[in-house]
């Protein structure tokens, strides 16, 4: 069975719940007498003008939404606040029952506080209902803001169908001052232009409200589909690059397979050679060849085979890294330092350099002017060996930190390969990677290999 888990996001709880707090407060602010709503009723029985009559209903209206928008919004708020899944299911649609609950208690504790009687007729259930239908729909990457929209032009509309004489019956405008200006209407012969005025005013809010609804609904469909595209699109290109990586691989898989048969040759001619050679410094020179082509022949089985390893002293290692890029430029920005020559790591020494080699790259690709250095750090400490590739460049974003990992994720326009080519190798040893930085200060990569006991 699934469990049930609820997040909750604060800031949206307490706009909420500040909303109702101010609804709360309004009857002391807001009323009847605020409005002069019973001093224009008044005058259109004086003059018997329909007119004066609409302009108290409008009064009327605009009262109860401000009087009840904050508690709507706010009830919609802290149903928005929730994230509520079961098991692997999104199950929000539940905290749309909230509001029923939110608004028949606000209702109470205004009553008790001052007595007024806020009614929770025909109209209030509707705008609860429409926000069910919002938390229903589930508009997760559309801003509270123009949601909100639907239950204020929700809210306005069902205001005006309290006010329609024709209704009486059904529910809606039981409140004191919706049933004082109806009297008024059947009094003053005003029934039908109140009616009139209400349905027209009532059928184009709702119908704005729920215009704005589909807009929403279809931006939301928009949006993920176009998250879905995305998505496919990013595993297109993971798939292509490493297609790319692979067919790479193959073909200097078998360009190096093929170098072993020159080398095998020159090896054989050059130990025949040495058997042969009367002269000391002819045998020497053949001898130092041979030995030659098996370091070669070492290295190729390394390139072919990445599980080949041997032990080798990181002193050694560093002395092959820095042999392969010491025709670099950016050679004298290194500052290196090996506290542990003499601790021995099982190695794939090619691979393991083009790694490190990788990083020192990634390091110079960082610096930003010439004042620019790049330390290189070796330590060993309780059976591990600490390699630490430290520079002072531009740094890494802390919101692009979860992401260097990513196949294909670059900031450089590069294939974005090289940070994992350094991992699976590094992890492919046993080992692990860590990166620390900040932007504009530099940033940190540790590669952390196991040491060999060489006792």
């Amino acid at each position: 069975m699934g469990k049930a888990e609820i997040k909750v996001e604060n800031k949206n709880l307490w706009a909420g719940i500040l909303l109702v707090g101010l609804g709360l407060l309004a009857p002391n602010f807001i009323d009847v007498h605020s409005f002069h709503i019973y001093q224009t009723l008044y005058m259109s029985i004086e003059e018997f003008n329909s007119g004066l009559l609409v302009m108290t209903a409008f009064k009327l209206v605009i009262l109860n939404c401000i009087r009840g928008l904050p508690h709507y919004l706010g009830a919609f708020l802290i149903a928005e606040s929730l994230n509520i899944t079961f098991g692997e299911r999104e199950m929000n649609w539940i905290r749309g029952l909230l509001p029923l609950a939110i608004i028949p208690l606000v209702y109470r504790l205004i009553r008790l506080i001052y007595g007024i009687g806020y009614d929770l007729g025909v109209p209030a259930l509707i705008v609860l209902t429409g926000i069910l239908a919002v938390e229903k729909l589930n508009l997760h990457t559309i801003s509270i803001i123009k949601k909100s929209f639907i239950i204020i032009l929700l809210l306005f509309g069902m205001q005006w169908m309290d006010i329609v004489p024709a209704l009486d019956g059904f529910g809606f405008g039981r409140g004191e001052t919706s049933m004082d200006v109806k009297r008024v209407a059947e009094f003053i012969d005003g029934v039908d232009v109140l009616n009139f005025v209400a349905v027209t005013l009532f059928v184009t809010l709702c119908f704005n409200a729920f215009l704005i609804g589909k807009i929403l609904s279809d931006e939301h469909r928009l949006f993920i589909v176009a998250e879905k595209n995305k998505e496919v699109e990013r595993e297109l290109a993971e798939a292509r690059l490493r297609a790319q990586q692979a067919r790479a691989w193959q073909e200097m898989q078998s360009l190096v397979h093929d170098l072993k048969t020159p080398l095998t040759s020159i090896q054989a001619l050059a130990s025949i050679s040495e058997m042969m050679a009367d002269d000391r410094k002819m045998q020497t020179y053949m001898n130092k060849i041979v030995q030659a082509v098996d370091k070669l022949n070492i290295m190729i089985s390394e390139i072919l085979y990445e599980d080949m390893r041997h032990n080798i002293t990181t002193g050694d290692l560093f002395d092959f890294v820095f042999a392969q890029i010491s025709f670099q430029r950016w050679m004298e920005k290194i500052e290196y330092q090996n506290e542990a020559k003499n601790a021995v790591i099982s190695a794939n020494k090619v691979r393991l350099s083009r790694a490190i080699i990788n990083g020192i790259e990634n390091a110079y690709n960082a610096l930003r002017d010439e004042n620019g250095w790049i330390r290189v750090g070796v330590r060993a400490q309780e059976g591990k060996v600490y390699i630490d590739l430290e520079d002072n460049g531009v740094g890494i974003d802390n919101a692009l930190l979860g992401r260097i990992w990513e196949t294909g994720f670059s900031t450089k326009q590069s294939t974005g390969l090289g940070l994992n080519f350094m991992r699976d190798v590094v992890r492919n040893h046993g080992g692990s990677i860590e990166i620390h930085g900040m932007l504009n200060q530099g940033t940190v990569v540790s590669i952390i290999l196991p040491e060999v006991n060489s006792h």
